[in-house]
Order: structure tokens, then sequence, then C-alpha cells
């Protein structure tokens, strides 16, 4: 719905503008026209000498007469229509209070009459409480969906433990929803449905998004610290700049996702899938890369120095300026990569799958890395 809300603003934006240029440009025509012939009163008749010129009403004086009304008019439409979009704006704004006022006062009432945190589960309280949050999140904006979060946290009915939150929210629908700024940290979110969402800065620290599908998502400078990510799927999401403070992403699926300026501290990315993704400059020294694929990913100028790539698929990888310096390559498959420049000082590569001659001959070790200051 807020996709194709965006896309209506941005049709009347290109609509209005061309209007306004045909516009522009017309008024600019009749200019140019008023001043070639004296009728239209922009040019200056030329009269006989000691003659008056006789004083006919021009196309200026009429249109002297209708500026100041004509300019009143555009005013008043204009204040009408910015009062009109205020007094919407007013009337969501009330709305959603009043929708998060409604769900607090119904979840207090599942709290204390229906005794909802001692109620079994697939109790009619438990699923009537979690209808209610899954449908007040897709109504509401953000600060009021961190108010719900927040209380649910506050009246421990969710955890991060997979399968203990009293209300549920297991494979819950957010997609494409503005969700920037959320903060749904020690959230059990497993399976859920994040989609096309802008979660740019949010915080998922401590939650669980197991096989959570966050394809094509934004998380720039999102928080990730101690979340877990095993099995889910980031295809074209962009996560530069997010920090993963031990994140696990094992088995995660991130084809062809925008890391660039991301932070990893301690991960665990084992067999983690990142074809075609763009980690140019990332430092990943010293991490647990065994049994990643990074099929066709761009890692140029990437720190990968002493870190555990056995078993890891560098198939037609670009990693130009690559530091591997001690990197523990044994049963990499390097075929097709591209290690021009890189820095192999000390790597364990005698072992490495389809490395071949001409490879080595592209080595240039003596040429620094390219890294990008962190």
């Amino acid at each position: 719905m807020q996709q194709k809300q965006h896309l209506w603003e941005r049709r009347s934006f290109m609509i209005t503008l061309c209007a306004s240029v045909l516009g522009l440009g017309l008024v600019a025509y009749l200019l140019f026209l008023g001043y070639q012939v004296t009728w239209t009163g922009f040019s200056v008749p030329v009269c006989p000498t000691n003659q008056q010129c006789p004083s006919l009403k021009t196309l200026w004086d009429w249109l002297q007469l209708l500026i100041v009304p004509l300019a009143l008019t555009g005013a008043g439409l204009w204040f009408s229509q910015v009062q009109k979009k205020t007094e919407v704006a007013i009337s969501k704004d009330k709305q959603r209070e009043d929708l998060l006022q409604a769900y607090l006062d119904r979840m207090s009432e599942l709290l204390l009459r229906e005794d909802l945190r001692h109620s079994k589960p697939n109790s009619e309280a438990r699923n009537v409480a979690r209808v209610r949050t899954l449908t007040i999140l897709r109504q509401l904006d953000t600060p009021r969906i961190n108010h719900v979060l927040s209380f649910l946290r506050d009246a421990k009915l969710v955890t991060s433990r997979q399968g203990e939150s009293i209300v549920s929210l297991c494979k819950a629908d957010m997609q494409g929803l503005d969700l920037q700024g959320m903060n749904a940290y020690n959230i059990d979110l497993s399976g859920a449905n994040l989609s096309h969402t802008n979660l740019d800065g949010a915080n998922f620290s401590g939650a669980n998004l197991s096989n959570a599908k966050l394809d094509r998502a934004t998380l720039v400078k999102a928080r990730l610290n101690e979340t877990d990510f095993s099995g889910a799927t980031f295809v074209y999401a962009n996560l530069s700049k997010a920090i993963f403070y031990r994140t696990c992403l094992s088995k995660a699926h991130l084809g062809y996702a925008d890391l660039r300026g991301a932070r990893f501290y301690t991960p665990d990315l084992c067999k983690a899938y990142f074809g075609d993704a763009k980690l140019d400059g990332v430092n990943l020294s010293k991490l647990d890369l065994s049994e990643a694929e990074f099929t066709g990913a761009s890692l140029v100028g990437t720190n990968l120095s002493k870190a555990n790539l056995s078993d890891t698929c560098f198939e037609v990888a670009d990693l130009r300026g690559a530091n591997l310096e001690e990197a523990n390559l044994e049963k990499a498959d390097l075929k097709g990569a591209n290690l021009k420049g890189a820095n192999l000082k000390g790597a364990c590569i005698q072992h490495a799958l389809n490395y071949t001659e001409r490879q080595q001959e592209k080595e240039k070790t003596l040429e620094p890395p390219l890294q990008q200051a962190l």
C-alpha cells in the first residue's frame, strides 16, 4: 500500500512539474509575441509627431485588472491544499493514537481478566493477543510500533527464545513497511517476512530472525548485535555500514547483498552464502568463513588475513588487492578467481583447488593491498 502511495506521489509530482514547465513556456511565448504587436500594450506604440496616440484598452491593461484576483485565488488554493494535507496528517495521527490506545486497553484486559501471562499454548487468549498484535503492527508508524514492542517486553509477553513467547511474532508479515529505527531487540521474529522493508537504523540486538525473509530490505547502519540470522535470506538486501557483533549468519543467504562498510566482530559465518555480494574493503580478518560461498562476489581490497577459508568457494570472485596474509585456504576453490595484487604472504594455499599457474603469474604480492579504513 505504501509503495503504491509513493508511486502515486511521484506521478503527481512529475505531472505538476510538466504542467509548470509548459505553463512557463506558454507565458514566455506570449510575452515574446506581445512585444511584436502594439495592441498587447507591452511594446511602445509609435505615433506621428505632435499627435496623441489613441488611449484604447490594451491586453496589458486587462491583464493588470486580472493579476491581483488571480494571485489571490492562487494563494487561496495553495493555502487550502496545505491546510487539507495538515488536517489529513493530524487525522491519521489521531487515528493511529486511538488504535494504539485501544490495543493497549484490550491487552490489559487479557492480562488482568484472562490471565494471559499464565495461559496455555494455543489458548483463545493467546490467539486473540497474537492476531491483535500482528494486525496493529501493520497499522501504526514506527514510534508507536516501538511502543507496542516495549509494552510486550515489559509485560514479559515476548522473548528471543524460539517458541517461548506468550504472544508469538513468529512468521509475522511486515513486508514492504517503513520501519526505519525500529527497536525489535530481544524478540523472536523467526520466519518473519520483512522483504522490501525499510529497516535503516533498526535495532535487532539479541533478536531471533532465523529463517526470516529480508530480501531487498534496507538495513543501513542497523545494529545486529548477537542476532540470530541462521538460515535467513538477504537477497539484494542493503546491509552497508551494518554492525555484526557476535551475529549468527550460519547458512544465511546473502546473494547480491551490499555489505560495503559493514563491520564484523566475531560473527558466525560458517556455510553462509555470499554469491555475487559486494564486500569491497570489508574487514573479515581472523573470522571463520569455512564452507562459505563467495561465487562471483566482489572482494576488492577486502581484509581476509588469518581468516579460516577452508573449503570456501571463491569461484570467479574478484579478489584484487585483497589481503590474504596467513589465511587458511586449504581446499578453497579458486577457480577463475581474480587474485591480481592480492597479498598471499604466509597463506596456506598449497592445497587450494583450481589454483592455476596463470593466476600465480597475475599475482603481484609486492603491491600493497587495497583496504578500506575502518
